[in-house]
């Protein structure tokens, strides 16, 4: 005899994570039968039920699918730490346990990889976020290096604090390197190379348009993308298009790519992309640039060497 859960994966053929929440939801319904007309009507997704099922009672269940009601899956998690806090993590580093292969696994077959887990940002409450990621063996003996030259700003070893300021670290460099910011005032000089784009344009480009793709829909809702995020000459270089600020926009990558092919064509621009890989692929690496990486990026470098992994749990603000 199948249980309900067997046979929507079954019989049904739904996926577990869809059988997992109709499943969810019917239960709420059975308790909390206003929720029925939320469910159809779209005002609440079955995510946000299963999400808000721990929080919902027949005095509140009104006011909880308002609020809820149109929010994302990140936002709906918002409003349940909010409403259900949960205390801070320890911040903690642990070594995970090995994955040994099975004793069903013959000599001749090779060893499934084993999963990393992914990174998790979590809300355990208002404005405090969970943490979670898998460090490889170098990622490790660095936070325990800067916890130990942090003994005296932390005494208390916490990590948050160790991430908290390596993240305002990298902001700051990068923002140097992509957005052109700097500390001192500088005038902005005109460039010498048409439609070339300076240091000052950019900045002043990011800091009107801000760190999101400033593309509006039909609808008058602006691109949320805040990642992969490139200028745009509003009127393009080829074209005869500056490199001022005031013909420059920043878009994400899909929203750039889109503006290129109606002023160019997709065939025009996809043929650029081939021959700019083609070029990449072709151009040789000299010893001095390998060794640059390695100084850049050790931890890929030396990623081989080691095999352990490692959890990091951060409590965050």
């Amino acid at each position: 005899m199948f249980s309900m859960f067997d046979f929507c994966t079954r019989r049904l053929g739904l996926s577990e994570g869809e059988a997992f929440r109709r499943l969810a939801a019917a239960r709420l319904v059975r308790r909390l039968p206003v929720l029925l007309d939320a469910i159809a009507s779209g005002q609440i997704h079955l995510s946000s039920l299963v999400l808000l099922r721990d929080v919902l009672t027949e005095s509140n269940v009104d006011e909880i699918v308002a609020a809820a009601s149109g929010k994302t899956k990140r936002e709906v998690e918002q409003l349940v730490a909010r409403m259900a806090p949960k205390p801070d993590v320890e911040g903690s580093i642990r070594k995970l346990p090995d994955r040994r292969p099975s004793s069903s696994t013959t000599s001749s077959q090779a060893p499934t990889p084993s999963r990393v887990p992914p990174s998790q940002l979590q809300a355990i409450a208002e404005r405090r976020y969970k943490v979670q990621l898998t460090a490889n063996e170098v990622l490790r003996d660095k936070l325990e290096l800067a916890r130990a030259l942090m003994s005296h700003q932390n005494p208390s070893g916490d990590l948050a604090i160790i991430v908290e300021r390596a993240v305002e670290l990298l902001i700051e460099k990068l923002s140097k390197e992509k957005l052109g910011t700097t500390s001192r005032t500088r005038r902005s000089k005109p460039s010498a190379k048409h439609g070339y784009v300076t240091r000052a344009a950019r900045r002043e480009a990011f800091e009107r348009d801000g760190m999101q793709c400033s593309f509006v829909g039909a609808n008058g809702e602006r691109c949320p993308a805040r990642s992969f995020l490139e200028l745009d000459h509003v009127t393009p270089r080829a074209l005869g298009g500056s490199g001022e600020a005031e013909n420059l926009r920043v878009l994400c990558r899909a929203h750039n790519g889109d503006a290129a092919e109606r002023v160019f064509g997709r065939a025009h621009v996809e043929a650029r992309i081939r021959t700019f890989r083609k070029r990449s692929t072709r151009r040789p690496r000299s010893q001095r640039t390998v060794r640059r990486t390695a100084q850049r990026f050790p931890a890929q470098v030396q990623r081989r060497e080691s095999s352990h992994l490692y959890g990091v749990d951060v409590a965050r603000r």
